[in-house]
């Protein structure tokens, strides 16, 4: 984020306000699209981008239970692809059951 801030701070005589400072944090949201959410999407199977999109659904962590609830999944199989998805580094353990995003901008991005 600093880069885009620089940036915009090169383009307005250095002098930042809150106009410049929301187009560097707008520049940074899509180059962390690009580069870091599609790439780490981009090789995932269906039932992982499905597990994901159960996720997303929710706001914030999401319990396994609601997660095989939406996908009419067993919960060996929610575990499967929930271990999956950890090794990927796309999710993370938040609490006993529980799994939230470990991208910035997951969500969103999934949502949109």
């Amino acid at each position: 984020m600093g880069y885009y801030l620089w940036l915009e701070a090169d383009k307005a005589g250095w002098k930042l306000d809150q106009t410049n400072v929301q187009r560097g944090i707008a520049a940074a949201q899509r180059r962390n699209t690009l580069v870091v959410v599609e790439s780490a999407l981009s090789d995932i199977s269906d039932r992982d981008r499905e597990f994901l999109d159960a996720m997303a659904a929710q706001d914030g962590p999401s319990a396994a239970g609601q997660i095989g609830a939406i996908l009419k999944a067993k919960p060996n199989v929610v575990s499967k692809y929930r271990n999956r998805l950890i090794d990927a580094g796309l999710i993370e353990s938040a609490g006993y059951g529980k799994v939230d995003f470990a991208i910035p901008g997951l969500r969103r991005y999934l949502r949109e």
